[in-house]
């Protein structure tokens, strides 16, 4: 059997994106840095709580103070869900567009409720190369919003064009009731 040049480019193009996405790519643990996120922020709100009783410990409390607003600059400051998901939408796509991929469509997803927090997630379809992606995956995650990838999907667009990537991503942001 003869295999043409071409489905031997698309062959090793998926098995670099597969590579990619097990390496250096977001993984498993995307999920539990929610939840570390979660349960740090009650675990802080709690210890300040608890601070405020005791006299002898103001620079503690000033210590719990300073990161708890650390951690609160990390949430959507939107004054609902519909509003943070435009918010979440406009600054994604901003990401996306300085990175070099384009975007073909937003779909937003119901938001989640989690006590006090409200997951805004949004599923985009963009349109680019490997190396945008992974540059945008990157933005994403240190974003100063404490954004996370939960769902990415890569396919090629064409077959004559293996270079060029359909990339469907679940970027979800977290805001506080």
């Amino acid at each position: 059997m003869k295999v043409s040049k071409r489905k031997i480019l698309v062959m090793a193009l998926g098995v670099v994106v597969i590579g990619y996405l097990l390496v250096a790519g977001p993984g498993s643990d995307d999920v539990n840095v929610q939840d570390e996120l979660f349960s740090r922020y009650r675990l802080l709100v709690k210890y300040r709580s608890m601070s405020e009783q005791f006299d002898g410990l103001g620079s503690l409390a000033a210590d719990l103070d300073d990161e708890l607003r650390s951690y609160e600059e990390r949430f959507m400051t939107s004054p609902g869900p519909a509003l943070a998901s435009a918010e979440l939408q406009r600054v994604v796509s901003d990401m996306a567009e300085g990175v070099g991929l384009s975007l073909q469509t937003v779909k937003p997803m119901p938001p989640l409720e989690r006590g006090d927090f409200v997951q805004v997630p949004l599923l985009f379809e963009f349109r680019g190369r490997i190396a945008s992606l992974r540059d945008f995956v990157r933005k994403v995650e240190r974003s100063r919003l404490g954004l996370y990838v939960s769902k990415l999907t890569v396919s090629v667009a064409n077959v004559r064009d293996p270079e060029t990537l359909n990339i469907k991503i679940a970027v979800h942001g977290i805001m506080r009731l």
